[in-house]
């Protein structure tokens, strides 16, 4: 083996470990302030990394090798379980955050909130943006570990101040780290054709929710006790938005008005019973023989699984390093955008939306899109999706030359092809811009084609 291969082996793995560690760091951090808050106790650094290492290969091997939203559903399902069942500690330490210094009220805590919401969805709209442009998942990972990262630095300065002085210098080392991730994630802005791509929309929110709920489930089976500590969790946190909702009502409320007595104080709540968490964990109580074995098959498959994602991301790496090594360069386009930017058009997009959910004005689209990006994405998604069943295109093949591979593979949505080739072709290399009619019929022919693509699968499937 050559010195250079070892070497873009040693660089691609130290690139996955590098953002591996970032992602440990922030979610051993939010963990520690989730338990520490909402259930009085924190998890142990020396349980949580092993696991969630294992959870992370999960997910890298899940995004490259699975094509399909149901195999990244179930592998992340195993994940929560696990790391729920393997990290749950039985003796709860005292918190070193109190809810009491968090539900205070007043100034700090609104600012909190507010630059807690503005930050975070920053970073996770650039994260979603990069996503949507099929960039590697390192860069992506980078964007919305630097999002939880700021979360933390605003949260664990707030709470410093009067809590404990110990947590100054974790801040400051993850903030380098996520300044560090955001540098490499700059360098390495690259939108490839044969990417992975991720489509945020309602199914997608959906599955991740039941994602959520369905690993909860397997780790309530585990171990009932954490039935009455959810419940306590989630009773917390709810408790926790809702007096932030308040706080921040009613300082816009007093701002507004200059007076301070717009919004009377809630009334005082009715003394209630504390219900009794043992009671919800024993609706879970199975026997011990049958939780021994339901954890050894779990077990099970979460081990092979960790094996066949071992066996999945060095076969992507050889292959990778294989291309590279026969000269066959990437189909990559530069995506030349900032921070700043990007901001300013998150929110002059949701203005504009919700100028035209009023129905106060009607602003004129035009300027708007950028239509070199947007065909670029719909031409590039439709190789994808050709190269995905088979059809392997040239790498010196221009979009005319590739139409007649791209028609035998889908005949049935020849004409749409056609036409965002055609479409594509104009704008990339024609400097023409997309009309508005132009625009909805190239959505159109978009969703007839992804349309047409499901159908082909299923047919095949059937054979």
């Amino acid at each position: 083996m050559r010195a250079s291969t070892i070497k873009d082996i040693f660089l691609h793995l130290a690139r996955i470990a590098f953002l591996s560690a970032l992602q440990v760091s922030w979610l051993f951090c939010g963990a520690d302030l989730l338990f520490s808050y909402a259930l009085g106790g924190k998890i142990s650094v020396w349980n949580i990394v092993p696991v969630y290492f294992a959870s992370l290969l999960l997910n890298v091997a899940a995004v490259h090798t699975l094509r399909f939203l149901v195999g990244r559903v179930i592998l992340n399902c195993l994940a929560v379980a696990f790391l729920f069942v393997a990290v749950w500690p039985f003796n709860l330490a005292v918190p070193l955050i109190s809810s009491a210094h968090i539900m205070t009220g007043g100034a700090p805590d609104i600012f909190l909130g507010l630059s807690v919401i503005i930050v975070t969805a920053i970073y996770w709209y650039q994260g979603l943006r990069l996503a949507s442009m099929a960039v590697g998942f390192e860069q992506c990972l980078a964007e919305f570990q630097f999002g939880f990262l700021m979360f933390l630095v605003i949260f664990f300065f707030h709470a410093v101040a009067g809590v404990d002085k110990n947590y100054f210098a974790p801040v400051i080392i993850f903030f380098v780290c996520g300044l560090i991730s955001l540098f490499f994630s700059r360098r390495e802005r690259l939108a490839s054709t044969e990417g992975f791509s991720v489509v945020i929309d309602l199914a997608a929110l959906i599955c991740v929710g039941l994602t959520v709920i369905s690993g909860l489930s397997l780790a309530v089976i585990f171990n009932p006790a954490l039935a009455a500590k959810l419940y306590l969790a989630g009773k917390s946190v709810l408790n926790f938005i809702l007096n932030l909702i308040m706080q921040v009502m009613r300082f816009l409320a007093g701002f507004f008005s200059g007076s301070d007595a717009v919004l009377p104080p809630p009334p005082p709540s009715a003394p209630k019973t504390p219900g009794d968490p043992a009671v919800i964990a024993n609706l879970f109580n199975i026997p011990p023989a049958v939780r021994k074995w339901l954890q050894m098959l779990v077990g099970g498959l979460f081990i092979s699984m960790i094996a066949a994602a071992l066996w999945s991301v060095s076969r992507q790496i050889a292959e990778s390093i294989r291309r590279r090594k026969k000269g066959i360069p990437a189909d990559v386009h530069k995506l030349n955008s900032s921070y700043l930017k990007n901001i300013f058009v998150l929110i002059k997009n949701s203005a504009a939306a919700f100028m035209r959910k009023m129905q106060w004005l009607y602003i004129r689209r035009r300027g708007r899109h950028n239509d070199s990006l947007t065909m670029k994405f719909v031409y590039g998604q439709i190789l994808r999706w050709a190269a995905m069943s088979g059809c392997r295109k040239k790498v010196s093949a221009t979009p005319a030359e590739l139409y007649p591979q791209l028609s035998f593979w889908l005949p049935e949505a020849a004409a749409e092809i056609g036409f965002i080739t055609e479409q594509f072709v104009q704008v990339r290399y024609g400097e023409i811009r997309l009309t508005e009619d132009t625009r909805k019929q190239v959505w159109e022919s978009y969703k007839k084609i992804k349309q047409r693509k499901k159908l082909l699968f299923f047919k095949r499937r059937r054979r």
